[in-house]
């Protein structure tokens, strides 16, 4: 009987270990593979939104690689090899925060693995970029709202416009005080004037009957195509227009004369001096804002032999000049047409500053949404 009992302990014990010895044989299974695919991405600043150049990229673990961000803030990381899931990425600049994030992997994307923008945060950020960021921050919001789809395109407009330097002056309410504003004169005088115009300053405004841009309006404007450059490929924009709508002073015209050196922008005098416009009828529009494309002809119109007699007239080169502006810093672009618009006199009777303005209409169009979207 004991030997019995012998026998049958024996035979499990051999065929216990005959299990384990044939498992600790067999292959472990493989892990995930892969090959020719890569980690892209974008590192900007938070403190201005521009772009980080020289930033160093650590991916930590089975590929433990190091990579620098290009000129746009762009980084690229090449994946060949097994056991490639979940990535530690570390971002390091000496400006700004250390910054890391895991990365999982999905095998199922083949090719680029877009991991969008990485803000990472300043150490010490000035006042003339933590300006220009809540600028860029209002463009953007405006933006996105502003986007609205049907089958073939999407399209949006924003306005550069008294509703938007309304809101700006409300975000930059603190930066608007007397020792604040003083500071940024020195430090960043294209913000102060910036400020000063959304602070309605009435000295920075147009004067009466004159069709020069104020220095405010135009550092606004170049903020904007800034950030318009800077974001060109993430918006996704195909095709712009933009509509330059001058507005004049409520006041009776006599006589201004059109001069190349009262625009206060670059004017060739080989360039002709010729302002067209529709759709206004001596001092105020008759039948809607109706648009000219810069270098067009139009219905009614004014030159350097024909002065300015009436606030149509004013307000439709108010929105030449700053249309004329537009085309020498965009430079020519297939994909944009530039606009100017008559509105007349606008506003109370009487001479009132706020009437004195250009407001600027930017609509994007982009792809079908089979194709790419307009805004990320």
């Amino acid at each position: 009987m004991k030997d019995n009992i012998k026998r049958i302990v024996l035979g499990v014990i051999i065929a216990i270990s005959s299990t384990v010895i044939i498992r600790s044989c067999l292959p472990e299974p493989l892990p995930d593979c892969v090959e020719g695919k890569s980690i892209i991405g974008r590192i900007i600043s938070d403190c201005d939104k521009k772009s980080l150049k020289g930033v160093k990229v650590d991916i930590v673990g089975f590929l433990n690689k190091q990579v620098l961000t290009d000129d746009n803030g762009m980084f690229e990381i090449k994946m060949d090899g097994c056991g490639i899931e979940n990535q530690k990425l570390i971002f390091s600049h000496e400006d700004h925060d250390e910054k890391s994030m895991i990365y999982k992997v999905d095998f199922t994307v083949s090719g680029e693995h877009n991991i969008g923008e990485v803000e990472l945060k300043k150490k010490k950020c000035p006042k003339c970029d933590q300006v220009t960021q809540v600028i860029y921050n209002l463009i953007d919001d405006r933006a996105l709202k502003a986007i609205s789809s049907t089958y073939t395109l999407k399209k949006g407009t924003i306005s550069l416009d008294e509703a938007f330097e309304k809101e700006l002056r409300g975000e930059l309410e603190n930066y608007l005080k007397d020792n604040t504003i003083g500071e940024l004169k020195e430090k960043c005088p294209d913000k102060y004037e910036i400020l000063r115009w959304i602070g309605r300053y009435t000295a920075d405004n147009y004067k009466v009957g004159a069709y020069e841009i104020p220095g405010g309006q135009m550092h606004l404007i170049n903020t904007f195509l800034g950030r318009l450059e800077e974001e060109k490929s993430k918006w996704k924009i195909k095709y712009l227009t933009i509509n330059c709508i001058g507005s004049a002073d409520m006041q009776n015209v006599s006589s201004i004369s059109l001069d190349r050196g009262k625009t206060g922008i670059s004017y060739s005098p080989s360039e002709p001096f010729q302002v067209f416009y529709d759709g206004c009828n001596e001092n105020h529009i008759s039948s809607g804002v109706i648009p000219v494309r810069l270098g067009y002809n139009s219905v009614y119109s004014v030159d350097t032999k024909h002065p300015i007699v009436d606030n149509c007239g004013l307000s439709a080169t108010r929105g030449f000049v700053v249309a004329k502006y537009l085309s020498s810093v965009l430079l020519p672009d297939k994909n944009i047409e530039i606009y100017y618009s008559a509105e007349g006199a606008i506003g109370n009777p009487g001479d009132n500053p706020e009437s004195r303005r250009v407001r600027i209409e930017i609509t994007f169009v982009g792809a079908s949404s089979d194709d790419v979207e307009l805004l990320d």
